[in-house]
């Protein structure tokens, strides 16, 4: 079993952290909360990070508090990123800057433990894997696919970016060395859903425990179904989706709530 000493100190690395918001920028700000309620936390996130940062912390506790640590690429050399365009390839080149800077933090002060929170994609894998201490990873998602249904509202352009992503989940999965030393070195692995705990191949991970952070449930299908779906869908994925979700359900109604960018 995987515990955590109430006095550990803790490093972790998110990407994407801001309060009031929500997906991963909000799933980084809740974990660096909850990560400093079991220790001193330190965490290393994006500099355009920092204003919505500082103003959250205003209303924390100091003894609750993460302290943050401001990491970004030279403005040339991110001037090509823009939004979501490129949003991998920048991650995987701030990870670099952000293992530089933890190792700088390593040399200041001793930590107990490592814990990469965001972005949450596990055949990306973590820089922090390749640091000495006891290291922990996620929670993170990989695995689960398009549904194919969906093809006639994506249209061929969003049918091909999904066929590619899923070939480079499949690319990460098997060829990808940071991804496989991060789930050999991880102490524990936190997955997001059932579909990510299938996905981890066993053989690298042989001293990890991987966990999944939510349990199938059985329904009443004579009732009515209230579905909550978050995340970013594009306009005609989503009218797509809204129109179909009750003839397609199991249960006798569906009432779906939407709620993304």
């Amino acid at each position: 079993m995987f515990e955590i000493d109430r006095n550990v100190r803790i490093l972790a690395i998110a990407y994407a952290c801001e309060p009031g918001k929500g997906s991963e920028p909000g799933a980084g700000w809740i974990w660096s909360r909850m990560l400093a309620s079991l220790g001193e936390t330190w965490v290393i996130t994006r500099s355009n990070n920092r204003s919505a940062i500082e103003e959250g912390l205003r209303n924390l506790s100091l003894d609750v508090s993460p302290r943050f640590v401001y990491v970004d690429l030279p403005e040339w050399a991110r001037f090509w990123k823009r939004g979501q365009r490129g949003i991998r390839l920048y991650y995987m080149l701030w990870q670099i800057a952000a293992l530089r800077r933890a190792h700088q933090l390593l040399g200041q002060l001793d930590f107990d433990l490592v814990w990469h929170l965001t972005l949450a994609n596990a055949w990306l894998g973590s820089t922090g894997s390749l640091l000495p201490q006891p290291f922990v990873y996620g929670p993170v998602a990989a695995g689960p696919g398009m549904a194919w249904g969906l093809v006639p509202a994506l249209g061929i352009r969003g049918t091909l970016y999904e066929g590619l992503r899923e070939l480079a989940e499949a690319a990460g999965r098997y060829v990808n060395p940071l991804a496989r030393t991060s789930w050999r070195r991880a102490r524990l692995i936190l997955a997001q859903n059932e579909e990510t705990r299938q996905w981890m191949p066993s053989r690298p991970m042989t001293s990890s425990g991987v966990r999944a952070s939510n349990e199938a449930t059985r329904c009443d299908t004579s009732a009515t179904a209230r579905v909550i779906i978050e995340g970013n869908m594009p306009p005609l994925v989503s009218q797509s989706t809204t129109a179909s979700a009750p003839a397609s359900s199991a249960v006798a109604a569906t009432r779906a709530v939407y709620s993304g960018s």
